[in-house]
């Protein structure tokens, strides 16, 4: 009875340091991808899926947005927004759905209670968690990781269902392997692998005999409950959302790109090929799974032997793979890290036994160690250049945006990075404008005139590969907005084109006005962010004009803030649509109908009076300037007025306000009241 009882409790114990153990390495893994998240600025790819998922907030996914991934991994992005908004925690969720990946990979190594196997399972995860594109890819919302992580759970459950025959594991396998696919499909050959496992079981562990009609019928009501939990997944995603537009987005455009990218004559680059750097950081592994492979035993063949499957299917499938990335080859090391794992605690035990070798473990330990958390602290560690700060045109555009649209406008651009950066969002349509997307021919120079158009986005930035890509949107962008501005620095070659102010607003102002003055040009309303003003904190202010007839002089705007007794507080008096010199614009081209009619003499000045002098407005069309003001500190918290007009400045006599204004002056219109704080 005692030896019972002391037996009992070593299990319990050998449990208890299984899960300890599992449980540190989580730590380790989740403390590390916490400080490489909250150093590393978004990347390209990333803000995309944060776009798609932003959207999907207030539009319908795949019918009203255009949304490039998989319905669960929307949700799993839509998340971290719902959470963090668009800051960097918004990765949190992808990294702790590839926690269980981690988890998986240990507990398929780690399978029986003794020191061997905690080794190898502890190598494993450690392999799999530090490898670099794996743990590049598992601290950020691209989708790899979560679908390999779902990929390895559903391996892991239908391992449950071998050592217990439960088939609520086999279900809930299927499961798995149905929200590997609505993340991104990725791991596609997860049944071929999950039909070794059983097979195997029934050949090692059942005994039962592949010539008997009873076992295949057995197999056959396996993989009906298996298909079951899959179909679930997927057939709930076909319900919640709109079935072809979803496979026109998700699987159609790989397809399409895939197919394009092929049979390219090459003179756009999608594809990524491989370098030696990214392949080195396989070779321990693999020397690893070969020493493994070497010695392995009776009791760990069915281990190898599904790993081994695994590895095939994978190189399969990353050699067909294109446009092929380094993150995608995510997919080979779990068999490299679980054979590796096994290879490593095979080593140690080895040398352990040898009464000359067994100091070496040590010095093993320490390089191997070393070598696994080597990436991830220099990860950490190395200086990371923002996005913004790689070239200095590329802040200026993204203040340029800032100051000159309102929270609530879109923004056209190929970059995604920064709109995000700019705080403004894109068209639904238009939520991804990349390389893939227009070289695979799913979206045209049309498409990005329309959409801007129809959502009145004041800022189009132009891309230098749109000149590969689309080269016909250059001349319709010209067409549909007033300027091109050209932002350089100086001496350098890097520089930004901005397409800005529409030719002709469409949508109406958010407070309509309607008062003209001197029948010469109207203002048709105005946007003010926010509406209570704090001071020393920047307000940006929209105001529609329409010119009624051809005007001969260029008239200043003036904004005036007065207090309760009408005097002027501050005063924001400014051409229309006028350039800051911190702006670099080296240089700048009219839309040619503004200059029909117009005299060199007209222009010599240019662009001394605004960027769009009042002698150059369009009769009819509606153009939309937006500006940031500052509020003095010396203005006292209270209510005040904000009154708008125009003058000629050589002059200084204002033009007069049609009479039927109600609560405007004979000369200046009240816009709104103020509260300052």
């Amino acid at each position: 009875m005692n030896y019972l009882n002391l037996k009992l409790d070593t299990e319990h114990l050998s449990k208890s340091v299984f899960l300890i153990t599992i449980l540190f390495i989580l730590l380790i893994s989740l403390g590390l991808r916490i400080l490489y998240i909250q150093s590393t600025p978004l990347s390209n790819d990333e803000t995309h899926n944060l776009m798609f998922a932003v959207l999907s907030m207030e539009y319908k996914p795949y019918k009203e947005v255009f949304v490039g991934i998989a319905p669960f991994a929307l949700l799993i992005v839509q998340l971290g927004v719902k959470i963090w908004n668009t800051a960097l925690g918004v990765r949190y969720p992808m990294v702790l759905f590839s926690l269980l990946s981690i988890i998986s990979i240990f507990f398929l190594v780690a399978k029986k209670q003794n020191l061997n196997f905690l080794l190898a399972g502890t190598f494993a995860a450690l392999f799999f968690s530090f490898n670099p594109h794996f743990f590049l890819v598992s601290s950020s919302i691209n989708l790899e990781a979560g679908a390999l992580a779902f990929a390895l759970v559903s391996v892991a459950l239908a391992e449950l269902y071998c050592a217990n025959d439960k088939l609520i594991w086999l279900f809930l396998s299927g499961i798995g392997f149905a929200l590997s696919l609505a993340i991104k499909i990725f791991v596609p050959f997860v049944p071929l692998v999950v039909a070794t496992q059983i097979l195997l079981n029934l050949k090692f562990n059942k005994n039962l005999s592949f010539t008997n009609q009873k076992t295949y019928i057995h197999l056959l009501k396996l993989g009906l409950i298996w298909g079951s939990g899959v179909l679930l997944v997927l057939g709930l995603s076909l319900v919640v959302y709109d079935p072809q537009m979803m496979y026109e987005q998700v699987i159609n455009f790989r397809l399409r790109l895939r197919e394009v990218t092929i049979t390219s004559l090459g003179d756009v680059q999608v594809a990524t090929e491989l370098s030696w750097n990214d392949i080195v950081q396989y070779i321990p592994l693999l020397i690893g799974s070969i020493i493994s492979l070497l010695f392995t035993r009776r009791q760990t063949l069915p281990t190898i032997v599904v790993w081994v499957v695994w590895f095939i299917l994978s190189f399969i499938f990353i050699n067909a793979h294109i446009p092929l990335r380094p993150r995608h080859t995510v997919i080979i090391l779990p068999p490299l890290a679980a054979v590796s794992g096994l290879g490593m605690a095979y080593l140690i035990t080895f040398l352990d036994r040898q009464k000359k070798l067994f100091l070496l473990n040590p010095f093993i330990l320490l390089i191997t160690l070393g070598w696994i958390f080597y990436f991830p602290l220099q990860a950490i560690t190395a200086e990371k250049e923002d996005y913004a700060d790689q070239h200095l045109p590329r802040q200026i555009a993204i203040n340029y945006i800032k100051e000159n649209t309102m929270p609530t406008d879109c923004v056209i651009t190929k970059e995604n990075r920064i709109n995000f950066l700019a705080n403004r969002l894109t068209p639904p349509y238009l939520s991804e404008i990349s390389t893939a997307r227009i070289f695979s021919g799913l979206l045209s120079a049309d498409e990005i005139i329309t959409g801007a158009d129809a959502s009145d986005c004041p800022i189009l930035v132009y891309s230098s590969s749109f000149d590969e890509l689309i080269p016909e949107l250059a001349q319709k962008a010209q067409a549909l907005y007033s300027l091109q501005l050209e932002i350089k620095e100086p001496n350098k070659s890097y520089n930004m084109i901005l397409y800005t102010v529409k030719m002709n607003t469409q949508q109406p102002p958010p407070y309509p006005v309607n008062g003209s003055f001197d029948n010469l040009t109207m203002l048709k309303g105005y946007d003010i962010f926010p509406h209570t003003w704090i001071t020393s904190e920047p307000v940006i202010i929209s105001t529609y004009w329409q010119a009624m007839q051809n005007i001969e002089q260029d008239y200043k705007i003036f904004l005036h803030l007065t207090d309760q007794e009408g005097n002027v507080v501050q005063a924001f008096d400014h051409y229309p649509f006028e350039i800051k010199q911190e702006y670099l614009i080296s240089d700048i081209k009219l839309n040619p109908k503004y200059l029909d009619n117009q005299s060199s003499e007209a222009i010599s000045d240019y662009p001394g009076k605004g960027l769009l002098p009042t002698h150059l407005w369009i009769p009819h069309n509606t153009l939309k300037e937006t500006i940031t003001i500052d509020p003095s500190d010396d203005i006292s918290p209270g209510e005040y007025f904000l009154y708008i007009g125009m003058y000629n400045e050589e002059t200084m006599k204002r033009l007069s306000v049609s009479d039927d204004l109600p609560d405007s002056e004979h000369d200046q219109i009240l816009l709104t009241t103020i509260q300052i704080r």
